[in-house]
């Protein structure tokens, strides 16, 4: 009876389906509240993380006002944590600090030394800085190894140095009037000092085959680059010369008078600039037609108008503030060292807008030099703190410009990103404000467009920025925080504070760009060996703050070198490039007795429209028709008493002659055509 009513079935109600038992509720119930709290608590939990990440951000902001370095630093370890706690979202705060972050801390090396840092200087081939100062030593960095070289010397502190064009050679020039030059073989690690110690400046020419130097008598001299003396400038300066420079056609000179003094290779006097006070340092460049000078009170820019046929001056600075100034290569940019440890970069123009003014900050003390990278991407600074560091010119954010031109004028440019995440729009200030689709501010960019904004949009690839303005210029920024946390990774990549990651901070931040950037990197160069180099495989789109030394074009050989070779036995002189005669005249030669020195000899004076003396009854004859000499002499034998060269006649007939005093006197126009083809050091040989 029992298993049968066990057995049986009894229908339930409707209601008795729906009701829950006594045991049931309660775990229903249960169970719904642990589902309350669970989702509350992943709540509360991602709520935590994001005030977290906002705290973070604040602090980077705050720390770049103080040391931008660690701020850096900061911002791509908030980044780092942002991608490992809320992978699905990187915050608007956390993408703001790392684009200020990227803008502010400009600095890419820093390398340090005991003493303070009077001069500093990329070697030639980019690889290397060289700084020297207070200890005498020049000390030699690489900029993509740890590795150092130390060049001792004599112990007087160094102003300035200058490497041969090879690189193979280095002049140390003294900070004081009481040193002298110093010279580096760095092909046998010797180290000289000059026969006479009353150098005070000595330089390179830009092709190598000469040395200038400026002694305290106020004579500059012109040496080959065996050492072997060439010849004298004239005139000379009436107080010790300081600072030397020669490049390419140019020769300059700049002494404790105030005075600048021009030559051209040939040694004639180009004229006088006045600096105003005793120059400290010369620098010469774009084929001599830029000066930059630095003297006990300011620094300044000499830049030729070839238009107006006049020398256009420039102040860079004054020493009330600013220790050391330079132009970049374009001549519209100053990098200004300040006493007070800042680096300043300004336009020349202050109404110009193609750079807005900017300060680097990191160095403890005055900066006492400054210069531009060859490939002018970076600035290198030296201060009395005994800290040299090289800061980027680009904030890393301006991918490219271009003309509108080569822009498709067609097409729209969208406010919104693809994803909707992201909107841009153009304040009246000129920036660009970049906010999320919520409307927070993830950052601002300053366009350096001389006109207003006439449009701005997202690029066709949702990772770029493009702004148009009203004369017509395109440009491109990088308006996505992947690309800004590469620029931040490769600008520390080789800074001490990666190389040494003692703090957690700073180990944090490494792991970051390792994991995010770096072996992306190397994926990317194994995958596809052309993009190596970006900036090679698609230069309109090169960063160029990623741009490094070793992507500098390197100066193409130099032609062989001009010689002359007269014939006596031909009456004619030949002008050889290397081993091809270029040109040939004929030349009247000594007579018996007064015979033309046989030998090799380099040119060691030129002159234009010259004077004569006469070699035995001591009378001056001026220039004019009826000169002996003609429109030009070339000197290039001396006995200290008298000097045997080529020069014009008036007597046309004895040319092809053996008729003169041992010169080589020549038809007018032939000297003028061979004054042009020749420089001081030229090598003259005379032959049987």
């Amino acid at each position: 009876m029992l298993e049968k009513l066990s057995s049986q079935k009894h229908p339930l109600s409707p209601q008795q389906h729906n009701r829950p038992s006594n045991l049931s509720k309660p775990i229903a119930m249960a169970v719904l509240a642990l589902g309350c709290l669970f989702s509350a608590g992943a709540v509360s939990l991602v709520q935590g993380q994001k005030a977290a990440l906002r705290q973070k951000a604040t602090e980077v902001k705050q720390q770049l006002q103080t040391d931008p370095v660690a701020g850096l630093v900061l911002a791509i370890q908030a980044t780092g944590e942002n991608q490992a706690r809320l992978p699905w979202k990187m915050l608007p705060e956390v993408q703001s600090s790392l684009l200020s972050a990227v803008q502010t801390a400009r600095e890419r090396h820093r390398f340090e030394q005991p003493e303070p840092v009077y001069t500093a200087t990329f070697t030639p081939d980019g690889q290397r800085i060289a700084a020297a100062g207070k200890d005498g030593k020049i000390h030699l960095w690489s900029l993509q190894e740890t590795q150092s070289q130390i060049l001792q010397g004599d112990g007087q502190p160094i102003g300035s140095v200058q490497f041969s064009p090879d690189g193979t050679a280095v002049f140390g020039n003294p900070a004081t009037a009481e040193g002298s030059v110093q010279f580096w073989n760095l092909q046998n690690d010797a180290h000289y000092l000059p026969p006479s110690k009353r150098l005070l400046s000595a330089a390179f020419s830009s092709d190598g085959q000469m040395q200038i130097s400026g002694d305290k008598n106020g004579s500059v001299q012109l040496w080959n680059r065996q050492g072997e003396w060439i010849a004298n400038l004239y005139p000379r300066q009436s107080r010790s010369i300081t600072a030397v420079a020669f490049e390419g056609p140019s020769i300059v000179s700049g002494g404790a008078d105030g005075n600048l003094t021009l030559w051209n290779s040939k040694g004639n006097l180009l004229g006088r600039l006045w600096a105003g006070a005793e120059v400290r340092s010369l620098s010469l460049s774009q084929g001599g037609q830029r000066i930059i000078s630095q003297d006990l009170n300011r620094q300044q820019a000499f830049i030729w108008d070839a238009q107006a046929h006049r020398w256009n001056q420039f102040l860079l600075g004054e020493t009330a503030t600013t220790q050391s100034a330079i132009l970049n290569l374009d001549n519209t940019l100053i990098a200004r060292g300040n006493r007070d440890g800042q680096v300043q970069l300004l336009p020349l123009n202050p109404q110009s807008k193609t750079a807005a003014a900017q300060s680097f900050r990191g160095h403890q003390a005055a900066v006492n030099t400054v210069n531009f990278s060859p490939d002018g991407k970076t600035v290198m600074s030296g201060s009395e703190d005994g800290s040299v560091r090289i800061w980027d010119l680009w904030d890393g954010t301006l991918l490219s410009k271009f003309r509108l031109q080569d822009w498709n004028k067609g097409e729209i440019l969208p406010t919104i990103d693809a994803n909707q995440q992201k909107t841009i729009s153009a304040q009246p200030d000129g920036t660009i404000q970049l906010s999320d689709i919520q409307g927070n501010l993830i950052g601002q960019f300053t366009t350096g467009h001389q006109t207003a904004i006439q449009s701005v949009g997202f690029g066709k690839d949702q990772e770029t920025i493009v702004s148009v303005a009203q004369d017509g210029e395109v440009r491109v920024w990088q308006a996505s925080w992947q690309g800004w946390l590469e620029t931040a990774c490769n600008r520390l990549q080789h800074h001490p504070v990666f190389i040494a990651a003692s703090t957690p901070e700073a180990r944090s931040a490494k792991a970051t760009c390792q994991r995010q950037v770096w072996s992306a990197q190397t994926r990317s160069t194994q995958a596809n060996p052309s993009q190596a180099n970006p900036s090679q495989a698609n230069p309109s789109q090169a960063n160029p703050s990623q741009a490094t030394a070793t992507q500098t074009p390197q100066p193409a050989p130099t032609a062989a070198e001009t010689r002359v070779v007269v014939k006596l036995g031909e009456q004619r002189v030949y002008v050889y490039q290397g081993d091809q005669v270029q040109a040939s005249y004929p030349v009247a030669t000594g007579k018996t007795g007064w015979d033309t020195p046989t030998g090799s000899f380099r040119v060691f004076e030129m002159l234009q429209n010259p004077a004569w003396t006469h070699p035995m009854t001591r009378q001056r004859m001026e220039p004019g028709a009826n000169n002996p000499l003609g429109s030009r002499w070339i000197a290039f034998w001396s006995d200290e008493a008298n000097k045997i060269g080529f020069h014009g006649t008036p007597d046309r007939n004895s040319v092809g002659q053996p008729v003169s005093h041992g010169c080589l006197r020549m038809y007018d126009e032939d000297v003028q055509a061979l004054y042009e083809q020749i420089k001081l050091g030229t090598l003259v040989t005379v032959e049987l």
